[in-house]
């Protein structure tokens, strides 16, 4: 009688592989050349450049936000079904001496880690360096369209 009640060696597949499945909840959540529909999640670089979007977006067009909202939460949906039937298989025979991470990737792998971690952390650098060039972006839409950026509103 097995003590594993998901099924027998389930554990054992979970605890070989769980630095790889870290990476690559990481990398698909915040890599758009693994998955380019893949979501952003707080804390990650992918959130922040997701929600100054859809914030700022949230004035001129309402209802596209709404629809790319819906469109985020359903890959994050299928980006869950993706890392399930990924790592919680049972693994076939070509794949069952797959290597965990290696030092060596693990630590090179590091690096992009905590450049993810730290954009989506404090992002302020990266934003006060873009921001000149977006006002001058901004001020050249609107001299040369009828585009006028959004006033917010004052609240006292």
């Amino acid at each position: 009688m097995s003590v594993d009640p998901v099924g027998e060696g389930w554990l054992q597949r979970q605890i070989r592989y769980y630095i790889f499945a870290l990476l690559f909840v990481i990398f698909d959540v915040e890599t758009v050349f693994i998955f380019p529909w893949s979501v952003g999640l707080p804390g990650l670089n992918g959130f922040v450049g997701e929600f100054l979007i859809l914030v700022g977006s949230f004035a001129n067009a309402r209802w596209w936000v709404v629809v790319a909202t819906t469109g985020v939460i359903l890959s994050a949906l299928y980006l869950l079904w993706a890392y399930q039937r990924v790592f919680h298989g049972e693994p076939d025979e070509a794949n069952r001496s797959f290597p965990d991470v290696t030092l060596r990737e693990g630590l090179l792998l590091s690096a992009f880690v905590a450049v993810i971690l730290f954009t989506g952390i404090y992002p302020k650098p990266m934003l006060s360096r873009i921001e000149p060039s977006v006002k001058a972006l901004i001020e050249h839409v609107e001299q040369n369209s009828n585009y006028r950026q959004p006033q917010g509103e004052v609240s006292e």
